[in-house]
Order: structure tokens, then C-alpha cells, then sequence
């Protein structure tokens, strides 16, 4: 990729700048940006871009005295100047320093998409009459060669740098093959294959030819030329797997290895690249290491049927039972028919683990979750599951979720008792006053469904019948003074109503008011 600094002292042109425009299919990649020219010139020098895009005036040092520095450094830059001033002078200012383009703001995207696609063309052109500069004959090459696998280089573009480059397309047909370390060692310390390996690798594969680079990716690209695909093949495959033998021995992570359609025409190479992308995404997610061809891949079945494995009744059940052993074992032996019976690519598998983890945290917030102390676990990487690209990692991520939910869960069971204790306090002091559920809840400052549940678990009985028989039982009291007439002492202990009052007198103690006065 070819580097590119932007420098405006307005971060939202900025970043207008860095988000709309899609770099990568232009060969570019934005490598440092810059407020003012005193930053730039910092960046410039220790960056070494190939393209920079400065706005005119800022504070410092403005983009003329920027450009007249760069111009004096020892490698050349492709300038584009964006200004809001159409002021000739500038311009003619512009133009005494060399520089390639100058553009009005507010920027047009597609003029400023063909003016970047230009200097990509002059970059590259010059690097091919510098032969000399080795580092630069690389840069271009494999630049090119990322261009002709995600399509947009033209045939014609690439058969006039092919010979220079070495890229040999004279066979009937080629196809790619991507080759990756699998993400058994965390992304950020696996290594891309260096460029020796990168040759003796590739010297093994049979065909007219064989040129290797590395993606954007950091994924090794053997693009391979043939002149006879159907009797090639299982030399091919066992080259590769020759490839990913060797690499075991001498690598600590194993290699998964992608191979797309072949291709008849250059055009139509980017589909062999897509096509072998695919299948390294469904290897590295279902195997540790391997070689997959395009058509080994199988028709993934539908989020529907996948989740309909999952008994949500049965989750719930087991959640409520508080038994983490068998809520995991439920769920890993689902996950393992699926994979078994139905193989799903990486997003797809995405998405089931993301159901299944919500329903998880829903069934947990839905029965222990009153307390206002609950939350979601504790900083635990919901995002992080879309980082995965390997079943056995997606599976830990499932089982980690689940630990810290019974976890989380465990911890403030053991509070409900004290709970349920300030709850009957409260009752104790206002059962006159028309007492409800919600009321308690909010004192105790705990949800109410929550003080519910575990209200019925410590005290045996419902919030309501509670209520209602210690409001009985004072009525019991009350009703020996014969000074108060029944529907007094109903009014005393909180009824409103004098016949339902009646009603549950006689629920609770199978006789009436009168009755027991009799």
C-alpha cells in the first residue's frame, strides 16, 4: 500500500477525509494525519509518504511553506492541495512548488477519488522506470498484485507491468490459494510468513507458475498459473499440504490454506481470491489446520434452524435451578450437534452465540436482576465474540459467559435473606396503609418482580398472602374489644373494602368476623 498523510487543521475534514474515501481499493493507506504544518513536516520525515493531502491555510506553518520544505527533502510525494480560496496567486504559488493536484473545497469525493487514482498511476510508473530502487520494485509489485486480486487493476495495467514485475499469466487458467496462520496465538502476535519462506513455499507448487505475495491481510497469496488445472490438482493439493506440514514443523501455529474456483481470464481472478478467502474463513472456524478447496465448502443452513436446537424452556429451567455444570453441558452438547450436522460459517456463528448469549443474560436479569446492584457481567468482552474466527474459541467465550453469569448470580443470592428481612420490617410499620408489593420495592430500592421471587422463597407464601394474614391476625386481636365495630376494625388494619375484607377473614380463618365474637 502506498502511504498518504492528510493534513487540514479541521479534524472533521480530517476525518471526512480518512472515513468516505475507500483507500485500500485505490492501492492507498492513510498512515498519519496532522493539524497544522509544523506536525506534518514531523510526520513527513519520519513517514516517508508517497502521497500528501494538505489544506493551504492553517495555523504555524501554513501548506505553501509546508510544501517548500517536503520539496527539499530526498524522495519524491504526489501533492494535492485543498483550499477554500480560489485566489490565483495561491494557485500560481501552488503550482512554482510542483505540485500535482489542486482542489477546491468542499471536496468532491469523485474528483478527488480520480485524482488519487492518478497518482497511484504516476507512483507506479515511476517505480517501474527505477529499477534501480529495489524497495520501491517490491512496494509496486505487490501493490499490483493486492490491486488484481480485489479487482480493480485493469488487464491492460497489468500485463504492462507484468513482465518488469515477473508475474507470469501466459497459462489457460489460474486460481489462488490464502494462506493463514490459524488463531490459536492471539492476532496481535502472530506473524506474517517473511519473504524467504514466502519463495520456498511457493517453489513447490507445480504449474507454468507461481507468484507469492503477502494480502493486506498479512495472509500469503500463491496465485498460480496452469496450463492443465484437472490433472494438476492433486499435485497441488499435495504440495499444499507439503506446505502445511513443513510449516508445522518449523512454525508454532498450524496453517489453514483456502483454494478458490480456477479462473480462465485476468479479470476474473479477484473471483478465485474471493472464492479461496471463503474457504479459509469455513476452515480456520471449523478445523486447526488443513487445506480447503472451493468446492469442499457445504451450503450453511439458516440462523432459524440453528437456534431451534436450543430449548430456551430448558436453559431457563436449568438457570432457575441454579445448576451451572448442567446449563453447560446443555448448551456445549447443542453447540456440538450444530457444528457436526450443520456447518456454519464464522458470522453465522457469530450471531447464534450472540442469541443464545442475550437469552442467557435475560433468563439471569429476568429471575435474580430486582437488585439495583445487578448489572450485565462484570466488563466481560460482549464485542469481543466478533473478534473470533475459530469454533473452540467462540465455544470458551460462550462457557466464560456462563461462569461469570452463575458467578455474578451466586453472589447475590446470599443477599436475599436481608432483603426479605427489611421487606417484613417495612410491612411490619404500614400494613395499615394499604401496603403493596411495588411500595416495599421501591423502599428497599430493589426491583419489584426480584423482591417477589425471593420474598416467596424465604417466607413460603406470596407478598399478598403475607400481607393479608398479618392483617387477620391483628383483626383477630382487634375484634375482642367490643367497643369497635367490624367494619372499624377492617378500616384499622388496612382494608378499604368491607366485603373483601370478610372474604379473606373467612380464607384465613375459616370462620367470620362474627363468629369468633360469638
Amino acid at each position: 500500500m502506498y502511504r498518504v498523510i492528510i493534513v487540514d487543521d479541521e479534524p472533521i475534514i480530517r476525518k471526512g477525509l480518512r472515513e468516505t474515501i475507500e483507500w485500500d481499493s485505490l492501492g492507498l493507506e492513510v498512515a498519519g494525519e496532522a493539524a497544522n504544518g509544523v506536525e506534518a513536516l514531523r510526520l513527513v520525515r519520519s513517514i516517508r509518504p508517497e502521497v500528501l493531502i494538505t489544506d493551504i491555510r492553517m495555523p504555524e506553518m501554513d501548506g505553501l511553506a509546508l510544501i517548500r520544505e517536503v520539496r527539499q527533502l530526498d524522495f519524491d510525494v504526489k501533492i494535492t492541495i485543498l483550499s477554500g480560496y480560489s485566489d490565483y496567486d495561491y494557485l500560481k504559488a501552488a503550482i512554482k512548488l510542483g505540485v500535482d493536484n489542486y482542489l477546491l473545497k468542499p471536496i468532491d469525493n469523485d474528483e478527488l477519488i480520480s485524482n488519487l487514482k492518478n497518482a497511484v498511476n504516476e507512483i507506479e510508473k515511476e517505480a517501474i522506470v527505477d529499477r534501480r530502487n529495489r524497495q520501491g520494485s517490491e512496494l509496486l509489485r505487490t501493490n499490483t498484485l493486492r490491486r488484481l486480486v480485489t479487482g480493480n487493476i485493469s488487464p491492460e495495467e497489468l500485463r504492462e507491468k507484468a513482465d518488469f514485475l515477473g508475474i507470469p499469466f501466459t497459462a489457460e487458467s489460474c486460481l489462488c490459494a490464502v494462506i493463514a496462520v490459524t488463531p490459536q496465538t492471539p492476532a496481535p502476535q502472530r506473524e506474517p510468513l517473511g519473504r524467504n519462506e514466502i519463495e520456498a513455499l511457493a517453489g513447490a507448487i507445480p504449474g507454468a507458475g507461481t507468484v507469492a505475495f503477502n494480502d493486506s491481510e498479512g495472509n500469503l497469496v500463491l496465485l498460480m498459473a496452469m496450463d492443465n488445472l484437472r490433472d494438476d490438482r492433486k499435485r497441488i493439493q499435495a504440495a499444499l499440504e507439503g506446505i502445511v506440514a513443513r510449516a508445522r514443523q518449523s512454525h508454532e501455529n498450524p496453517l489453514m490454506v483456502g483454494v478458490g474456483q480456477p479462473v480462465n481470464r485476468l479479470e476474473e481472478v479477484h473471483l478465485s481470491y474471493e472464492g479461496a478467502c471463503k474457504c479459509l474463513e469455513y476452515g480456520m472456524f471449523m478445523r486447526d489446520s488443513g487445506v480447503i478447496w472451493y468446492d469442499g465448502v457445504p451450503e450453511a443452513p439458516s440462523l432459524g434452524r440453528t437456534l431451534d436446537r436450543f430449548d430456551s424452556d430448558r436453559i431457563e429451567e436449568l438457570i432457575r435451578r441454579g445448576d451451572p455444570a448442567a446449563t453447560w453441558a446443555y448448551l456445549d452438547e447443542a453447540l456440538s450437534m450444530i457444528v457436526r450436522e450443520n456447518p456454519l460459517t464464522p458470522n453465522q456463528a457469530h450471531n447464534l452465540l450472540m442469541h443464545i448469549a442475550v437469552r442467557m443474560t435475560d433468563c439471569f436479569h429476568e429471575i435474580y436482576g430486582g437488585m439495583n446492584a445487578y448489572r450485565e457481567p462484570a466488563e466481560f468482552d460482549f464485542a469481543g465474540l466478533f473478534r473470533l474466527r475459530h469454533f473452540s474459541e467462540m465455544r470458551q467465550w460462550l462457557k466464560a459467559l456462563c461462569d461469570r453469569l452463575f458467578s455474578e448470580n451466586a453472589a447475590m443470592l446470599g443477599k436475599s435473606a436481608s432483603l426479605v428481612g427489611l421487606a417484613v420490617a417495612y410491612i411490619a410499620g404500614h400494613y395499615r396503609e394499604g401496603v403493596t408489593l411495588k411500595q416495599v420495592a421501591a423502599d428497599c430500592r430493589i426491583n419489584t418482580s426480584y423482591l417477589g421471587q425471593i420474598f416467596r422463597k424465604e417466607m413460603g407464601c406470596a407478598f399478598t398472602d403475607y400481607v393479608n394474614g398479618l392483617r387477620i391476625r391483628e383483626a383477630q386481636r382487634l375484634l375482642t374489644n367490643p367497643t369497635l365495630k367490624v367494619y372499624e376494625v377492617a378500616e384499622q388494619v388496612g382494608f378499604t373494602d368491607y366485603h373483601y375484607f370478610l372474604k379473606i377473614f373467612k380464607k384465613v380463618t375459616g370462620a367470620t368476623p362474627r363468629d369468633m365474637r360469638n
